[in-house]
């Protein structure tokens, strides 16, 4: 027994079009790399350092670059980061996040290296910056 044809489901349908659709949330797979997002995953092994416990921050770093691939293959070295977003949008996957990656030195607040913290903001940065050094 096949699809039935079109004459027999009307003119403008198709047999797919009565049949639901299956939505999976992204998540993180046994490899550390994020699934079901639309990431690019580009693995650099070069990256991967060693085994982390969890994130302890988010580092945002921009580069200047006329094109993704510019950006990432300087990431082939020892120093680069988990994601690259396009100017576009596109988001590259390169490490695992199961591994560390080493960035280009101790993790600061922009507002903490500038002097221009709030009082509170700089008490809660200068706390947890012991958490937010490499293992």
């Amino acid at each position: 027994m096949g699809l039935p044809s079109n004459r027999s489901l009307g003119a403008d349908s198709t047999p797919w079009q009565s049949r639901g659709q299956v939505r999976l949330d992204p998540y993180v797979g046994e490899n550390g790399y994020v699934q079901n997002a639309g990431f690019v995953h580009q693995p650099i092994a070069a990256l991967e350092k060693g085994a982390i416990s969890g994130p302890v921050a988010v580092v945002l770093h921009r580069t200047v670059s006329a094109a993704p691939v510019s950006a990432l293959a300087p990431l082939s070295g020892d120093i680069g980061t988990h994601f690259l977003i396009d100017k576009d949008g596109t988001t590259y996957q390169t490490a695992s996040l199961r591994k560390y990656t080493a960035h280009v030195g101790p993790i600061k607040s922009r507002c903490l290296a500038e002097g221009t913290c709030e009082a509170e903001e700089a008490k809660r940065l200068r706390h947890g910056a012991a958490r937010w050094s490499r293992p």
